[in-house]
């Protein structure tokens, strides 16, 4: 029992409210008023005036709604609840130059306030002074007294009560930080001294604002001396109230003590109850006017005690397995994949393909979902450049493109890639949009690309899905879930730390462009590459035409079959909006460079694409090398309601009944409030909780691991409690970055990094993010980081081999899992998809606050249980009973998975990847409950297997074959190991109560002896064979990929059946010998490489689709083309031709493509024999008319061939030409000019001439030559 005495004792400390001027510590007297020149404690506070309690000057001012006097510890003391103006001021009050000083107070920060990493104003000048004393978001302290950030060593346990004293010396200009009395540290303040009186302010920034917060809390006793106080006095300042803290915290551990006891969950006579009731006894000696450090030790000797006993009883853990919390997707535990640098050398640029070194990792992890195309990277990310072919492909645009070295980033490991690693993998894939270059047109092209199904273009134009099925993915993306940008609230300089882009430029503000979009406004901006944004790759090459990019011009739609046309009617910036600079001279803006001098300062402009070109030097001057070209302009660009609203719409025409969940990246309070009346256009918030950086590190591993612990709950998990308080009913927090940053430290790497993603994992399940996604999933291993920050947060660490190179992700890169990737192997392969309701009994916290477990737990379908835990505990285990309502877990197989590792810090590595590994176990449990103990630093869940019946039938059907053996078959010893494999086996089937880790046990015992059979060995040679075998065993199924299938069957069989010859104890000579030959044969054929067929089968295609016009074409050349078209199809459907077939086949097919015929036109040449026919040749010469004749009986032979050519149509044509045109008329016959019925007199055409025309011709010919023949003569 807790003595009344004592409480009267403290009540009487509290009550004090005189000055004290002296204290004896350690028999030393030291006066508490030397040099002190203001005290104040807030007993009697008049008006919101603040006494001075040494004299009447610097009396302090309340001022603000949210501060006031309230009752404490100490009887009055300052109040200060949520808001930003209230602060205490002091009028002139304090000169940082002119002499030392000391500043003490108490305080009690108000814990239930999220400080979101920010600092907290405890002290502050006005003017132009600066702030003296703040507590920083990881509880050190901070101070800015001469222009540069000093902190303290070591944090403070904000739960409680603090002391701080604040000593400045100007002459040596070192800060001394005194906590709880004890010197912390003295540091130097640096030299940027302020010499001015000003205010001092208690409580608030003199900016007022949020960032830093103002204080949340109480504070009290603060004192102000002209001195710079020495160790003894720090200490006696403390200690002259401590009692009023110290003792009550004793009365608090004393209390709990005394409840623990009374609980009787450990026997009477147990060690740790006579040691806890033995420490009960010694504290209730003590009073408040015991010495400080007896009070300090009891309440130290009391807590260990208390600690003991509850590490000695087990922690009740109760699982309803009826309540139902929420429903999870087998996607939500996923991971951050980015794509620049070939997937951080992941990715095979050359065979693009994903490394199976890496993929073996990734598939033991099992990840859910894939983020791609990764965090801040992804922001300037156009995907319309990331697909097709590579050599088509352009270079993306880093998320902080001016960082040095940072130019432009070849994706090859493009959406397409990642489609195809997602779907190889069974992970969904999440889509991170690039907001910084994005639109909603573009937005909406996105959505078909990855979502419509071929064949339907929804929003007409660019067939975007049918482009995706050309790039080799028929069937959809089916993407989901949509980030609209990457963190993009984050502001700071853009190109290097702000992840803002064009938002910052919009009247208004950031966070109203992002929400709304609006009119950018660029003031001389430097222009870019379309490749390239880094400063270094901006200015002028000297080279002629040159061409640059307005940064944030909006992206062309594009057009064409494949997408790759720029639109001409699109304006990518307002027209008549760009001004460009050279040298900060502005240059002129023309139409064309025709007419242009070589020294004329102009440029032409795509409104396109929003580039401009310069002249080549002889029209328009080139801007001189090495000089800065920047352009102003101004762009209309979409926001999130637009860009969002395109997607839905598009992915509504698509399929209305799939899901198309869009999150906003603009994590504030702001985004909330602007989107009320737009909600149907967002369905969350992504958050990214990171830790903050942990104190200490490897030369302080301890408090690395604690700091890491405290910050899971104090950002990682409270972060997103915030924001979900925030969130409208149906929106939710959707987790996909989080962990550990930043730090370099390889405690990153370690188990430490595990324990904390489990813990921190568990909480956003119960916070509702439908998917949780660790970043990140590769990165180099280093000791470093680069501008997205350190290397040691990935789960894969990629470790660089001779050659590789780090800028590009190309060349050899090995790989290992992080203790962190097991994390996932675990929850991933062991978990249900309905969460259920568990809570513990009792919650332990460490030293810090930290609670000390955590779980989580769910069901499946079939009604497995799993109950994962958290023992964050360094030093020790930790005793849990699960209690079930709704469930027996009587005689059920109990499986567990346990990630611990030996230390917190340990770590794998290429040389030992498995240094943490998961250690499994499985027992049946006899109870209702189930008892297990947690190591320290572990992850551990508990399956609890539905079915309480144990499977025997693979251990009876293996004694059932092992009973077919003949003994005599094999050498006695190793028969004698089998007997007893069988007797112990026997004896398990027998057994009731085998639990099926003793019967899959027996069973692999059994399988092992019976395999390792020693056959008997008879006269007959099988070294030969013995060779074979074991050469043919060397022979994976990838050296087997490219062989033709009937030579890899053949080969498998006569492996196998050698195989069973050697291990056949009577095998003939005959059989071993024929089983080798045969076995010889198969493997003789190997080199019978399937044919590469890619070309035949296009050339195939081609050939058929000349059928419907095969009419064209002579029979006999079409005739030899199908003959051979036949023939080439059996080989290309034939799965065993080998390449010398599939060339020949080829060669083939395209001569018989190329002797193809068309049918040729014999039109003219039956006209001129039907005019030839109607001739009367009676009036010709028998000699000429013979002539007629055989070119006209030539002719019609010609006609009735079906084979003839165009060559030998027209020389017959020709022939018969030639023949009527030699017809000579008959002098001496008479001339008949009688018409017969019957006959037709006609003016016979050949060709194009008649034969009067004929005649006519050679009587001009006759004319013209005599009258030649009459000028020679003449």
């Amino acid at each position: 029992m807790i003595k009344i005495a004592k409480v009267l004792l403290s009540l009487s400390i509290v009550l004090s409210t005189v000055v004290m001027t002296s204290v004896s510590l350690q028999g030393q007297d030291i006066d508490l008023d030397d040099k002190l020149v203001a005290y104040y404690d807030f007993e009697n506070v008049d008006d919101k005036i603040v006494p001075n309690k040494v004299d009447s000057t610097l009396a302090g001012k309340l001022i603000g709604s949210n501060v006031s006097i309230v009752d404490t510890k100490f009887g009055k003391s300052l109040h200060f609840a949520n808001g930003e103006d209230g602060r205490m001021e002091i009028e002139q009050a304090i000169n940082t130059t002119k002499q030392p000083f000391t500043l003490s107070l108490w305080y009690k920060y108000d814990t239930s306030f999220n400080r979101g990493g920010k600092k907290t104003v405890l002290l502050q000048q006005d003017g132009q002074g600066r702030t003296l004393l703040s507590l920083k978001s990881d509880n050190k302290y901070s101070s800015y007294i001469n222009g540069q950030d000093v902190d303290s060593n070591k944090s403070v346990d904000v739960q409680k009560w603090q002391h701080v004293s604040y000593v400045y010396n100007p002459t040596t200009k070192q800060i001394s930080y005194y906590v709880n009395g004890e010197l912390d540290s003295i540091k130097d303040a640096g030299n940027g001294t302020v010499n001015s009186l000003t205010k001092l302010i208690v409580g608030r920034h003199k900016n007022g604002g949020n960032d830093p917060l103002s204080m949340r809390g109480d504070i009290d006793e603060i004192r102000y001396y002209h001195k710079a106080v020495s160790a003894s006095e720090a200490k006696a300042i403390y200690e002259n109230k401590a009692g009023v803290i110290l003792f009550d915290e004793l009365t608090s551990v004393l209390d709990e003590a005394c409840q623990l006891v009374a609980t009787n969950k450990l026997p009477f006579d147990h060690e740790a109850v006579l040691n806890l009731k033995s420490q009960i006894d010694a504290a209730e000696k003590l009073t408040s006017n015991s010495a400080m450090t007896d009070i300090r030790k009891m309440i130290t000797l009391l807590e260990q005690a208390i600690k003991n006993y509850r590490q000695a009883i087990a922690i009740n853990l109760n699982v309803d397995f009826n309540q139902v919390e929420r429903e999870i997707d087998d996607s939500i535990f996923g991971i951050n994949h980015r794509y620049a640098f070939n997937g951080y050398g992941s990715f095979d640029s050359e065979t693009m393909k994903m490394k199976d070194e890496f993929s073996d990792l990734y598939k033991a992890s099992n990840f859910g979902s894939v983020r791609y195309p990764g965090g801040t990277i992804s922001n300037l990310f156009q995907w319309k450049g990331s697909i097709g072919d590579l050599s088509s492909r352009t270079k993306q645009i880093h998320g902080f493109y001016n960082n040095p070295n940072q130019h432009g980033i070849t994706p090859s490991f493009g959406i397409n890639e990642v489609g195809t690693f997602a779907q190889d993998m069974g992970s969904e894939i999440v889509y991170v949009y690039g907001f910084g270059r994005g639109s909603a047109q573009d937005a909406s092209d996105l959505i078909e690309y990855l979502n419509a199904p071929v064949g339907l273009n929804p929003n007409g134009g660019v067939d975007w899905a049918s482009i995706r099925a050309k790039n080799g993915h028929q069937e959809p993306f089916n993407v989901r879930y949509f980030e609209i940008g990457n963190e993009n609230n984050q502001g700071g300089t853009d190109g290097t730390t702000s992840q803002q882009y064009w938002m910052q430029f919009v009247d208004g503000g950031a966070e109203k462009a992002y929400v709304d979009g609006g009119l950018v406004k660029i003031n001389r901006q430097f222009a870019v590459l379309k490749d390239d944004w880094n400063k270094t790759a901006s200015d002028s090459t000297g080279e002629a035409n040159q061409k640059r990019y307005m940064r944030y011009a909006n992206p062309n739609p594009m057009t064409g079959e494949n997408g790759m046309e720029l639109v001409n009617d699109f304006k990518a910036v307002e027209e008549g909006s760009v001004h460009v600079f050279v040298d900060g001279q502005e240059w002129t803006c023309v139409d064309s460079f025709a007419n242009q001098t070589s020294d004329a300062k102009v440029y032409t402009i795509d409104y396109r694409d929003g580039s401009f070109t310069f002249g080549d030097g002889i029209h328009g001057m080139i801007p001189p090398k090495g000089k800065e070209i920047r352009v102003s302009y101004q762009v209309q660009r979409d926001g999130f309601v637009a860009v969002s609203k395109a997607m839905k719409e598009t992915m509504a025409k698509i399929d209305a009944t799939k899901e198309c969940n869009i999150y906003s990246s603009y994590e504030t309070k702001g985004f909330i409030d602007c989107m009320a009346n737009q909600q149907d256009y967002y369905d969350g918030l992504t958050i990214h909780p990171y830790s903050g950086t942990p104190q200490g590190g490897s030369n302080n591993a301890e408090l690395f691991y604690d700091s890491a612990m405290k910050l899971a709950e104090d950002n990682g998990i409270k972060h997103v409690e915030n924001y979900v308080k925030m969130l409208p009913e149906g929106k939710v927090p959707v987790i996909s970055e989080y962990g550990i940053f930043r730090s370099t430290d390889s405690l990153v790497r370690s188990q430490t990094h595990a324990v904390y993603i489990a813990k921190v994992l568990m909480e956003y399940v119960r916070l509702g993010s439908p998917y949780i996604q660790k970043h990140c999933l590769v990165d180099w291993y280093s000791s470093g980081a680069d501008s997205l920050g350190p290397t040691q947060q990935a789960v894969i660490q990629a470790v660089p081999q001779e050659g590789s190179n780090t800028q590009t992700g190309e060349g050899n890169f090995k790989f290992f899992a992080t203790p962190s990737a097991r994390v996932f192997e675990m929850i991933n392969s062991s978990f249900g998809n309905q969460i259920i309701k568990t809570e513990f009994d009792d919650m332990i916290q460490l030293d810090n606050g930290v609670n000390a477990y955590s779980s989580l737990a769910s069901k499946d379908s079939e009604g497995n249980v799993y109950v994962a835990l958290v023992n964050v505990e360094r030093n020790n285990s930790r005793k849990i009973k699960l209690d079930f309502t709704g469930f027996d877990a009587s005689n059920k197989y109990i499986e567990t998975q346990t990630l611990a590792g030996a230390s917190f810090t340990d770590e794998n590595s290429l040389e030992n990847p498995n240094k943490v590994a998961i250690e499994k176990d499985n027992f049946v449990n006899e109870g209702s409950n189930i008892e297990i103990t947690l190591k320290p630093h572990s992850f551990t869940i508990v399956k609890i297997a539905a079915q309480t019946s144990v499977d025997k039938t693979a251990l009876i059907n293996e004694l059932a074959e092992i009973a077919k053996l003949d003994p005599s078959d094999y050498s006695e010893e190793s028969y004698a190991n089998l007997q007893k494999a069988v007797a112990d086996a026997n004896a398990i089937v027998d057994k009731k109560d085998a639990t099926q880790a003793e019967v899959d046990e027996v069973l692999a015992n059994l399988q092992a002896v019976r395999k390792a059979l020693e056959p008997v060995v008879t006269d007959v040679d099988k070294i030969a064979l013995k060779i074979a075998v074991d050469l043919a065993n060397k022979i994976t199924e990838h050296d087997l990929e490219n062989v033709v299938p009937a030579v890899v069957e053949e080969f498998i069989a006569a492996r196998a059946e050698a195989d069973e010859v050697y291990n056949d104890a009577k095998a003939s000579q005959e059989q071993i010998n024929k089983a080798f030959d045969r076995l010889a044969k198969a493997m003789h054929m190997l080199d019978f490489i399937k044919g590469d067929k890619t070309a035949l089968k296009a050339f195939i295609d081609k050939v058929e689709g000349l059928k419907d016009s095969k009419d064209q074409y002579t029979q006999a050349s079409w005739d030899a083309l199908e003959e051979v078209l036949a023939k080439a199809v059996d080989v290309y459907d034939n799965p065993n031709a080998m390449q010398e077939e599939v060339n020949n086949v080829y060669k083939e097919l395209v001569t018989a493509f190329l002797n193809l015929r068309l049918i040729p036109d014999k039109t003219l040449l039956e006209e001129l024999v039907n005019k030839a026919e109607g001739l009367n040749l009676a009036n010709y010469t028998e000699a000429t008319v013979q002539a007629v004749n055989k070119a006209l009986a030539n002719a019609k032979a010609i006609l009735d061939n079906p084979n003839v050519t165009q060559e030998q149509i027209d020389n017959a044509k020709a022939t018969l030409e030639k023949a009527i045109n030699g017809l000579e008329a008959n002098i001496n016959a008479p001339v008949d000019n009688t018409v017969n019925n019957g006959d037709v007199t006609v003016s016979v055409e050949t060709g194009d001439n008649s034969l009067t025309g004929i005649f006519a011709t050679m009587a001009l010919l006759s004319i013209a030559g005599y009258t030649i023949l009459k000028r020679k003569e003449n």
